[in-house]
């Protein structure tokens, strides 16, 4: 029986050592995406609270006057 388990182990050891090193590199990946995105997203966020606070200001004049 563990003559078995070992030929098991044997057969299965190498592609599961290879799904770990692809989901290390996967998990390395979608780190850096998720970086690039914020970065790329950053400058539309500055321009949105622009926008945002130029219509509070809006606002608050109308209010005022």
């Amino acid at each position: 029986m563990y003559n078995i388990l070992d030929r098991l182990l044997t057969f299965i050891e190498p592609p599961a050592d290879q799904w770990d090193d692809h989901q290390i590199r996967l998990e390395h990946i979608t780190v850096q995406l998720v970086d690039m995105m914020r970065e790329c997203r950053r400058p539309h966020d500055l321009q949105n609270e622009v926008k945002n606070s130029l219509k509070k200001n809006k606002n608050i004049d109308k209010k005022i006057f």
